[in-house]
């Protein structure tokens, strides 16, 4: 169910050669030429193929009159698109900021030869940009700027929405340089990038996910992102590890590592929905380290810690 519709569209209309190419890690695609507006972009990288999905160097960007600083302390990079809005990448993380929001990518960028590389799809999208590859050799990407809507007198987002049959709230979401109210005259982006509308998975959301699933999946929402809680105060906490891979599979931690059924465990909607939600913020236990069902489980060592909130079968715990 997760992003089906774009691969189906991705595959047919725009990439499905990508698919027909063998390809390594990092394949250069050295004869690429990109346009944007026929006009020939200079590039002083070359794009790259990585399985079968084409990257880009993000500064080549900046020739389509996007704004772009580099913020070496975060090792993230600053846009600002052509409507005004802030965008926020950062190397080698799934999150990133669209208008001060939060949203998980697919992806994590990546820094090869001193520069960004992001995949093309995702930019084009982000820059409300039609994309086409005009060869089955990559030779030819063409990028075209898709025109906004035009608000009319009496329009309104409800109907706007429906003419152009874009859920109402994904397009206030995507135009919230707008506001509520806005008067006639006024551009609408109408392109809704992929990570905006769907429930994007990445490797961090899928082995939290996963925990959740065989530690809270018979519980109630509120106790499956309360797990997740556990995992990401963890991750910020002096005491464990600093990567939410790390802190699951350390050694003694969670019984589904200990039994090996972590890794072919299937994750349920709301599980991933759970992962995801802790991993971008949402807290219902701030201060829990620690969780457990004191139903079928005792140790000692919980008696030292203070109970946070009793969630279902389990107990959240926090240092005193």
């Amino acid at each position: 169910m997760f992003r089906n519709v774009w691969k189906i569209f991705f595959a047919v209309c725009i990439f499905c050669s990508l698919y027909l190419v063998p390809v390594q890690a990092a394949t250069p695609l050295i004869e690429t030429e990109i346009l944007y507006e026929d006009t020939v972009l200079e590039l002083s990288n070359h794009p790259v193929l990585i399985e079968g999905t084409m990257y880009i160097p993000i500064r080549v960007l900046e020739q389509t009159g996007m704004e772009m600083t580099w913020n070496d302390q975060d090792q993230s990079i600053n846009m600002t698109l052509a409507e005004g809005t802030p965008v926020t990448l950062y190397v080698d993380q799934f999150n990133m900021k669209l208008n001060d929001n939060l949203y998980l990518l697919d992806f994590a960028p990546m820094v090869m030869e001193h520069q960004m590389y992001v995949p093309v799809r995702f930019m084009s999208e982000l820059m409300n940009i039609h994309l086409t590859v005009e060869d089955e050799m990559l030779e030819t990407i063409s990028l075209e700027a898709v025109a906004p809507y035009v608000v009319q007198e009496g329009d309104s987002w409800q109907t706007i929405s429906e003419s152009l049959q874009i859920d109402e709230t994904l397009l206030k979401e995507r135009n919230l340089h707008l506001g509520e109210v806005f008067e006639p005259g006024a551009l609408v982006i109408q392109t809704i990038p992929y990570f905006m509308e769907e429930l994007v998975t990445n490797p961090d959301v899928d082995v939290l996910a996963k925990l959740i699933q065989l530690e809270a999946g018979y519980e109630v929402y509120e106790g499956q992102l309360a797990v997740g809680n556990v995992i990401m105060n963890r991750v910020e906490s002096d005491v464990f590890p600093n990567t939410i891979v790390d802190v699951i599979y350390q050694s003694g931690q969670f019984s589904p590592v200990k039994n090996g059924k972590l890794d072919t465990a299937v994750a349920s909607e709301s599980s991933i929905i759970a992962a995801r939600q802790a991993i971008l913020g949402e807290e219902v236990v701030p201060d829990a380290l620690y969780f457990y069902n004191p139903a079928v489980s005792s140790n000692s060592f919980f008696n030292k810690l203070e109970i946070e909130k009793d969630i279902g079968n389990h107990r959240f715990l926090k240092i005193k």
